[in-house]
């Protein structure tokens, strides 16, 4: 290094001092004079005072390389802290900003859950609802069917009971004037057509108790003008058609 080469050199200076020395020494041991003895003791004493100052510059140089040295330690450690504390709050601020993603995710995620149960719910209540006013109309109308049922059936059977009885009241009224009467010949001829008449209006009157409706009809009651002017019996036709509309 560096300070190997220094070294070298210094003491390679030295050994040529000191060899010079010896052999200046050596030769002029007798011709030296008192003066030159005062300059060689000064030259001694300023190589001395050289040589402590080269070794008190060397421990200078040695205490400020290892100074330099601590210092760059202490900076390289400072500074591999502040990286250190630096990837510490970097990896934080990551973390705090993923956890802060989440957190808004899972909540958006609750709020769209939360949302569908509502209208989840919400469309339940309302089928259940809808089901119960449909199931209700639903029981409604078969206890109205029933009871319609019921009612037109009694009618039915009470219609039937009263139609029997006036038939076969009309038919026992329709029998005593068919009877064969002694009478003129001339009145005979003049009742023949008024008897069949009757049986035509009777079995006309039959046909309208076999259809209680057929009064609802045009083509029936035109039926029935044409029975009134067609018989004379158009008033046994008359009283069976109140009888029928009085039975409704």
């Amino acid at each position: 290094t560096r300070d190997d080469v220094i070294a070298s050199r210094i003491a390679a200076q030295r050994a040529r001092a000191a060899e010079h020395l010896a052999t200046t020494s050596c030769a002029s041991v007798a011709l030296a004079s008192r003066g030159a003895w005062d300059d060689a003791a000064l030259e001694v004493a300023a190589r001395a005072e050289l040589r402590r100052r080269q070794k008190a510059l060397s421990r200078q140089t040695e205490a400020w390389r290892a100074a330099n040295a601590a210092r760059a330690r202490e900076e390289a450690t400072e500074r591999a802290a502040r990286v250190y504390v630096d990837a510490l709050r970097v990896k934080a601020e990551v973390e705090r900003e993923r956890a802060a993603r989440e957190e808004r995710i899972e909540r958006r995620a609750r709020r769209k859950r939360a949302e569908a149960a509502t209208r989840a719910r919400e469309r339940d209540d309302d089928l259940a609802r809808r089901f119960g006013r449909a199931s209700i109309d639903v029981i409604e109308m078969f206890q109205a069917r029933d009871a319609d049922h019921v009612y037109r059936r009694r009618e039915a059977v009470l219609r039937e009971n009263i139609d029997k009885k006036a038939r076969d009241e009309r038919l026992a009224r329709a029998a005593e004037r068919l009877k064969p009467r002694h009478v003129h010949a001339s009145m005979a001829r003049a009742t023949a057509p008024t008897a069949s008449c009757e049986l035509r209006a009777l079995a006309a009157l039959e046909e309208l108790e076999r259809e209680p409706s057929v009064f609802d009809r045009v083509d029936s009651v035109l039926t029935l003008k044409n029975v009134r002017r067609a018989t004379p019996a158009w008033r046994i036709v008359d009283r069976a058609r109140a009888v029928s509309i009085r039975d409704f």
